[in-house]
């Protein structure tokens, strides 16, 4: 599988770090640092409770790319998130088994995201998956 922004293979390592998620397998690409993430794993790195993100409020815009999911094989959307004045992430998100496509930089605005959205998962507003 090629990574949809640089084309160069994706290399895929099993056996995830930390014991939350001793099964997890990791995909990303060497070149551009594009990455493979559950929801799972980007709740525990923002130590909060993981949000349906697909179906949130955080959700600008939404498009089905001609991307497969690598862990489901199903095709992926582009998401555009946004949170009041929080700069905006543009992350792909497999509609299917809810894991995400992002690289560095989208995944710090992803976890500033999460934690601003994350106090209304609590109210019932956004629902956890």
């Amino acid at each position: 599988m090629d990574c949809p922004r640089c084309q160069q293979p994706f290399s895929e390592r099993t056996g995830g770090e930390g014991a939350y998620r001793s099964s997890a397998f990791t995909v990303g690409c060497p070149v551009c640092r594009l990455r493979f993430r559950s929801n799972e794993e980007l709740a525990a790195l923002s130590d909060r409770q993981p949000i349906a993100i697909r179906t949130s409020p955080m959700v600008r815009r939404a498009e089905t790319i001609p991307f497969a999911c690598p862990h489901c094989q199903t095709t992926m959307e582009r998401l555009r998130l946004g949170w009041d004045e929080l700069p905006e992430a543009t992350i792909e998100c497999c509609p299917y088994c809810a894991n995400i496509v992002l690289d560095d930089a989208e995944e710090q605005r992803v976890l500033a995201l999460y934690w601003a959205a994350a106090p209304l998962a609590k109210t019932g507003s956004i629902e956890p998956e």
